[in-house]
């Protein structure tokens, strides 16, 4: 994967490398994200983090680590990084498609969460058809087995990692920039992440977060699309008994009565099909 070095500031970089069409909202990390079109007419979504926030600069390099060692249809490309004056940014394909934790588009006051707005990409995303939904499901699954597989663990998993075409029925995924290499230990208490997809490791200081954290990550994911989420898990479940089964071994709150491995479970829940 290219790594440039640039003398000058980002944002004179950004000037020379293409037109700005849309800037995203600042990440809690710290990174100030673009959509870019580029001198071949080309679109690419590029993330920035400054120096002086070590924090984001941490996220970004990891970032292209990931980057480097992860090819997966479904895992937006990176394309380039730059060391700028005063940070680094990281060129990625542009794709099309709504963000699954993006804020909704009505104009009206929005007094409920943002999530179960009629109108917002989410509860469209859970309104499809089950076959549809578990399409992405097994896509998602599959990628998690091939990170495994290079010995990262999930952090920070959640539905706004996830970009939906509605159009074409394509899943993207993106912003795993705080997937690292596990096994290792919670230094923080409350680690970064949505309450609805974390599992309790990622709560408790000097827990260990590792493979079967990530398989608690999945089992979330299926209760927050085919159900009422992780607290609901014995109502309203769209799939089949097996496919509940399944999920509902994976967010067990003791972790050795979870899968061993996020492939473990991705063979157990294709079986369920």
């Amino acid at each position: 994967m290219p790594r440039i070095n640039h003398p000058s500031y980002f944002a004179t970089w950004l000037e020379e490398y293409g037109q700005v069409f849309k800037k995203f909202g600042d990440h809690d990390s710290g990174n100030i994200s673009y959509g870019v079109k580029n001198k071949e007419s080309k679109r690419h979504f590029i993330k920035f983090a400054p120096h002086h926030n070590m924090t984001a600069i941490k996220f970004l390099e990891n970032a292209y680590i990931l980057g480097e060692n992860i090819s997966h249809p479904i895992l937006v490309e990176l394309k380039l990084g730059v060391n700028c004056r005063d940070g680094l940014a990281l060129v990625y394909d542009w794709v099309e498609g709504e963000d699954l934790n993006e804020v909704t588009t009505t104009n009206k006051p929005v007094i409920m969460d943002i999530r179960e707005a009629p109108d917002s990409p989410y509860r469209r995303f859970k309104s499809l058809p089950v076959e549809e939904i578990v399409k992405v499901l097994n896509q998602i699954f599959d990628l998690h087995v091939v990170l495994e597989k290079q010995g990262y663990v999930s952090c920070d998993w959640y539905d706004g990692c996830i970009i939906y075409n509605f159009a074409e029925e394509k899943v993207h995924i993106i912003d795993l920039d705080l997937y690292n290499k596990g096994p290792f230990t919670n230094s923080m208490g409350r680690m970064y992440g949505s309450s609805r997809f974390m599992a309790p490791e990622e709560v408790e200081p000097g827990e260990i977060i590792d493979k079967r954290t990530t398989v608690y990550h999945m089992g979330a994911t299926v209760f927050e699309f085919l159900g009422h989420g992780k607290k609901e898990a014995d109502k309203g479940f769209r799939g089949n008994k097996s496919q509940l089964n399944v999920a509902f071994k994976a967010i067990q709150d003791n972790k050795k009565e979870r899968y061993s491995s996020v492939q473990e479970f991705c063979s157990e829940w294709l079986a369920a099909l």
